[in-house]
């Protein structure tokens, strides 16, 4: 099956609203997608489902979370949307996010780099707002030329600029799975991924993204060969965003012998 399991939208901090991600999708001819938007799954009530084609989404959200001081990404895969409960949480990180970058631009102003929190809504137009939208209104004030450079310049980890995040891996893996979800480690870092799975697979987790746009091909490898040793659901996404000179996911590696165990096990334990 030709997949893609990790799609943002401007609920997020990508470039593109949801009906047209699934435009993009039905044209680059893929099977099964899943949007999968940072601390929240309010792309879903914007899909029109009768213009989605023939493709299968699965409906997903990426939760950030906390490890020893390092951020981890948590993919969370529903077979039949998210709970009341679920919902409530993401709500209490969305108001988290707001609090970390207000308090990023008041630590921004300790380095002469003075920014209005209102603008941001220039560039978020959904509902969970994050780094990327900060990072462009760096560049927009004419502290940076890019993206990128706002990142190396201002948002790198040892200036603290952002303040750490405070949901734990556990809480996020457990809450996906009380809602009769899978959780699944996104784009896990080599650094420390041998010394955090088995922790995480303590606390509950049930697959590994091992294809990435990130990852060599070596290391999905890896990734997967140590899946299969664990009985862990593989998964491909590649983290699309639609920023420029992005192409849309279409040539992403994967192998369709390994994921398919995935997507087969999520559509059909739908509800009729």
């Amino acid at each position: 099956m030709r997949i893609d399991l990790h799609l943002h939208t401007t609920c997020s901090d990508g470039n593109y609203p949801p009906q047209k991600v699934i435009e993009l999708a039905v044209d680059n001819e893929l099977e099964v997608i899943s949007i999968t938007d940072h601390d929240t799954d309010a792309a879903y009530d914007l899909i029109d489902k009768a213009k989605v084609g023939n493709i299968s989404i699965i409906h997903g959200v990426e939760i950030t979370a906390n490890h020893e001081g390092n951020e981890v990404h948590v993919l969370g895969y529903f077979r039949n949307g998210t709970s009341d409960r679920l919902r409530d949480f993401l709500k209490r990180l969305q108001d988290e996010r707001v609090g970390r970058i207000s308090e990023s631009i008041r630590n921004l102003e300790k380095h002469n780099v003075k920014l209005n929190y209102d603008d941001l809504a220039k560039f978020s137009k959904g509902e969970s707002i994050g780094r990327n939208h900060l990072a462009s209104l760096l560049v927009e004030n004419g502290f940076a030329d890019t993206v990128k450079k706002s990142f190396e310049l201002f948002l790198r980890k040892d200036m603290n600029i952002v303040p750490q995040l405070l949901t734990p891996v556990k809480e996020a893996i457990e809450i996906i799975r009380s809602n009769d979800g899978v959780a699944v480690w996104a784009h896990p870092p080599q650094r420390f991924f041998d010394d955090y799975l088995n922790i995480f697979r303590g606390y509950g987790l049930q697959g590994i993204e091992a294809f990435n746009y990130r990852k060599t091909t070596s290391t999905s490898n890896y990734y997967t060969d140590t899946a299969k040793k664990l009985n862990l659901f593989v998964t491909a996404g590649s983290d699309w965003h639609g920023f420029e000179n992005e192409d849309f996911p279409g040539k992403l590696y994967y192998k369709e012998s390994v994921t398919d165990k995935f997507v087969s096990h999520m559509l059909e334990s739908r509800k009729p």
